[in-house]
């Protein structure tokens, strides 16, 4: 009837203003981070990221075009809006080079109790459970995403020192699939890729769930190249290098001094 009809048409325009919300959400979050990085641009070495402005400029137009068009009649539908099912098609793939090995970048990367260091979007993070070689297993993160604070659970897999993946188990968000592959380059350089499907689990037009994905894709890899490329993280890095050589030699001496007694 015409008050069902009239109801569908409210929701969906209270849903482009959430959209709206969150495009500029993903707008606010990129230019925080170059603000930032701007201002530590006095200190050599701070940071190296840059904000892409004219993709942001273009991503705001795409969305308020692309919004504007698709609930402009009151017979807009959740399908019509990019509705909430997702697809191998929402995923978003970014990368970035790192001045550091693959095997730092991954340390890093895995431990997440230092998440709230330098993922600015991060809170607060409880590992659960770990693997047999003491990485996390399943992980408890609270962050920001979609313009909202979530919590969710993630189950973690690796390939080290190349790769890492993990999909929520439980929490908030509906789906989400992630992953980090590491590529050597050279002998101090490595390709950090980040890959990332999100489902919200409430209806979102697809160009604001692209958009707002990108962001976290672009926030994350520069906040990981930031932080490794820190010097305090070199130096850190460089003594557990230090320890696991000495380890490694004493380790060593032993199985040929058995080998020979």
């Amino acid at each position: 009837g015409g008050g069902g009809m009239a109801g569908q048409a409210g929701g969906i325009r209270t849903c482009a203003i959430l959209s709206l919300s969150m495009l500029v959400s993903a707008s606010s979050l990129l230019e925080g981070h170059a603000a930032a990085n701007r201002r530590s641009l006095v200190k050599p070495r701070a940071c190296l990221c840059q904000v892409n402005f004219d993709w942001i400029e273009s991503s705001v137009k795409k969305g308020l075009t692309d919004i504007k068009q698709r609930f402009s009649t009151p017979h807009a539908s959740q399908a019509d809006a990019g509705g909430s099912e997702g697809s191998a098609s929402d995923a978003v793939e970014r990368s970035i080079s790192v001045r550091a090995t693959a095997e730092e970048c991954f340390q890093v990367a895995t431990a997440f109790e230092d998440y709230p260091k330098w993922a600015r979007a991060t809170s607060s993070v409880k590992v659960e459970s770990r693997t047999v070689n003491n990485l996390g297993r399943r992980v408890v993160m609270t962050m920001g995403m979609f313009g909202r604070t979530v919590s969710s659970t993630f189950e973690y897999e690796y390939q080290r020192p190349t790769k890492m993946c993990w999909h929520a188990v439980a929490g908030s968000i509906k789906e989400l699939e992630g992953s980090y592959h590491f590529i050597e380059t050279s002998k101090q350089e490595t390709k950090v890729i980040y890959k990332l499907r999100v489902e919200p689990g409430f209806p979102l037009p697809a160009v604001i769930k692209q958009a707002t994905s990108r962001a976290v894709c672009w926030a994350a890899l520069n906040e990981l190249k930031h932080y490794i490329e820190l010097p305090s993280t070199q130096a850190m890095l460089r003594g557990r290098r230090s320890k696991e050589d000495v380890l490694g030699s004493r380790w060593q001496d032993i199985v040929v001094e058995c080998s020979t007694g």
